[in-house]
């Protein structure tokens, strides 16, 4: 039961923030250079990666990649990330628990 138990919540933190990254990949798409190659739009999204940060966990307008029609997608991301963040923490606790203790 205990293997099931773990398996099952492993999946689901998993599954939450597998589905943040994508909506984050959206946000990036948004701002991409279309010119660009593969690998210079890879090296492009590596380099904005903290800015990308910065407008879901920060002040959004004080960052140059923030367009004001980007603020509803902005939002469904910081609550998918939230979310997943939550679900980790909460997985965290369930080991400490479950096999620590």
């Amino acid at each position: 039961m205990a293997e099931f138990t773990f398996l099952f919540l492993c999946s689901v933190v998993l599954s939450l923030w597998v589905r943040a990254c994508l909506k984050l990949h959206k946000l990036t798409q948004t701002n991409q250079d279309k010119n660009r190659t593969f690998w210079g739009q890879i090296g492009q999204q590596l380099g904005d990666y903290d800015l990308y940060m910065g407008i879901l966990f920060g002040k959004a307008e004080r960052h140059s990649l923030y367009h004001s029609e980007l603020a509803a997608l902005i939002t469904e991301i910081r609550a998918a990330f939230k979310l997943a963040i939550w679900a980790i923490l909460l997985f965290i606790l369930y080991l400490i628990f479950n096999f620590g203790l």
